[in-house]
């Protein structure tokens, strides 16, 4: 903002001189590009949207409310469409379970690209090994029995 100059009424003591008014600072950054354009909200893929939205989403499904809460004002903070995070959380929790970290990780990633993608569609590669079926290792060889090469006592064979 450009300092403004008032020039007093006639007759007001100093009306010979000008006082300048400072400039009110603003509330909030300038911003630029698009955002100064119209304000208008980013596109929940851009990645400080994605990054901070899918951590609000994790916390949510976790229940740690106030961790997401303060996310929250980072990711209203610029500008994410507020929207896409009830979306994604619905996809989330369509099924009433929260999964394990890993599964939760990949739900969330799936659900924050699609929030209508079907939750049975989202494949977790590390639990389809799990669930195959592992080789048996290899048995042993077999021990001899405890007392095997030992002599009985007072035979003159042990040796101390």
């Amino acid at each position: 903002a450009v300092p403004s100059t008032v020039t007093p009424a006639a007759g007001a003591p100093g009306a010979a001189a000008e006082r300048k008014i400072p400039p009110v600072p603003s509330r909030r950054p300038a911003r630029s590009g698009d955002e100064a354009a119209g304000g208008a909200e980013k596109p929940s893929n851009a990645p400080e949207c994605a990054w901070v939205g899918k951590r609000v989403v994790s916390l949510l499904a976790r229940d740690d409310v106030d961790a997401a809460r303060q996310f929250q004002q980072f990711y209203a903070g610029f500008l994410c469409p507020a929207a896409h995070i009830g979306e994604t959380f619905g996809c989330i929790i369509a099924d009433a379970t929260v999964p394990e970290a890993r599964a939760l990780a990949l739900r969330v990633d799936a659900c924050w690209s699609d929030p209508t993608i079907e939750l049975s569609s989202i494949v977790d590669p590390e639990a389809d090994k799990a669930k195959a079926p592992a080789a048996s290792p290899a048995q042993p060889a077999a021990r001899p029995p405890a007392d095997a090469g030992q002599t009985a006592p007072g035979s003159g064979n042990n040796r101390r």
